[in-house]
């Protein structure tokens, strides 16, 4: 009876193991990041961002030579120091950017690393940006003592002013885009114990070169696979890596014809510090507002 009694209690230790061990579903990760997004007030972290336009995705972006400005071979990379607080204040400071084309900011900030730009809301339908003196006499005359006021939805607002910017967003732009693969495609998720980090990114011959670094740590790995790229704008493959203990989307990255046209990675990330106005006050303080004059 008492060999009985010890082996139903075993069984039913088992039993309640594994029921509190069950393993998450894609959705519930997505909702769980989801709900991370909503209750944060502000973010602080590295950002890094690399886009391909190799000509056989070109067709489905038909303002890409606008967003490239000039850059033939149709990539970029930016890494930069970010911080976020809710609503729209932004505020950068470029590590490094390359090959990101012949715009105002994009010509200041591929010269000068370390380039602080500051953005933040005039109202409910407009933001406003500076720019610091730069060192080149073209710029800084049109940037000297101003803020450019631009239409949130204006084409100049993402090409001339932000370029690639705006991919980041408030960084859960970057993710929201993929909720629509749990109704056209397929969602797998495994659980890893690392992530692949991508640095030093550039083009040759048409196809990406990196430098990978393993980042040990918990991760959902999540891989969005859509059930007709065409009507995907060509993307065939997303993977999203979600540190489990932050529900934080770390890394997202796009392929084409098995070929990574996005990276997009967020490092050394903090959120919720609950930063005042300050930093957006003091680079304001006796500015003046006009209309963007950028080209």
């Amino acid at each position: 009876m008492k060999r009985l009694a010890a082996v139903i209690l075993l069984v039913s230790a088992f039993l309640l193991t594994a029921v509190s061990a069950r393993a998450k579903t894609p959705k519930e990760v997505w909702d769980g990041m989801l709900k991370t997004w909503s209750q944060c007030t502000d973010v602080q972290g590295v950002v890094s961002v690399f886009t391909f336009y190799p000509e056989s995705i070109r067709q489905y972006y038909p303002d890409v030579d606008v967003e490239l400005d000039g850059n033939a071979e149709g990539w970029r990379y930016q890494v930069f120091e970010y911080t976020w607080k809710k609503p729209h204040m932004i505020h950068i400071k470029y590590v490094r950017a390359r090959n990101i084309g012949k715009n105002m900011v994009g010509k200041l900030v591929e010269s000068k690393p370390g380039t602080r730009l500051v953005f933040g809301v005039k109202d409910m339908e407009n933001i406003y940006a500076k720019f610091p003196a730069s060192g080149d006499k073209s710029i800084d005359r049109q940037i000297d003592r101003q803020i450019f006021y631009i239409p949130f939805k204006s084409k100049e607002y993402s090409a001339a002013i932000l370029g690639g910017l705006n991919y980041a967003g408030t960084l859960d732009d970057v993710v929201k885009g993929k909720k629509h693969y749990f109704e056209d495609g397929k969602v797998a998720m495994s659980e890893v114990g690392e992530r692949p980090q991508k640095v030093d990114f550039k083009v040759e011959n048409g196809k990406p070169k990196y430098t990978v670094k393993t980042l040990k740590g918990d991760y959902y790995m999540i891989t969005f696979t859509p059930n007709n790229p065409a009507k995907n704008a060509g993307i065939e493959k997303d993977i999203l890596y979600v540190n489990k203990s932050t529900s934080f989307p770390e890394q997202l990255e796009s392929f084409h014809k098995g070929v990574m046209v996005a990276c997009f990675q967020a490092d050394d990330i903090k959120m919720n510090q609950n930063m005042d106005t300050s930093l957006w006050d003091s680079f304001y303080k006796g500015a003046r507002i006009m209309k963007s004059t950028a080209k």
